[in-house]
């Protein structure tokens, strides 16, 4: 999208205020073409909210992983499911690939 003759007012901006300054000059831009833009505390909430569904759904993953794997593994003796394949205790988060 162009930035031609669209300009972006903070939130707090009234409806009826279409002034904006910039160092340089003031200028008028039309109500019909203010963006709103969220503040700050909702990005956050936003950003809090995805990456927790993320870690869920991480972790519904991992389990279902673990799981599968048990089943598959059952009769290998001495196999422990879920156990890391690095030579680490540190987590090692999955890759995913989309295909």
């Amino acid at each position: 999208m162009s930035g031609a003759g669209i300009f972006l007012l903070p939130e707090a901006t009234s409806p009826s205020d279409t002034s904006a300054t910039c160092p340089a000059r003031t200028f008028r831009v039309s109500p019909s073409l203010a963006v709103s833009l969220p503040s700050a505390h909702t990005v956050s909430t936003r950003l809090a909210l995805a990456t927790s569904n993320n870690d869920r759904d991480a972790y519904r993953r991992n389990e279902a992983q673990i799981a599968r794997e048990k089943e598959i593994m059952k009769d290998v003796p001495g196999w422990e499911a879920g156990k890391s394949v690095y030579n680490t205790k540190r987590y090692t988060p999955p890759n995913f690939v989309v295909l």
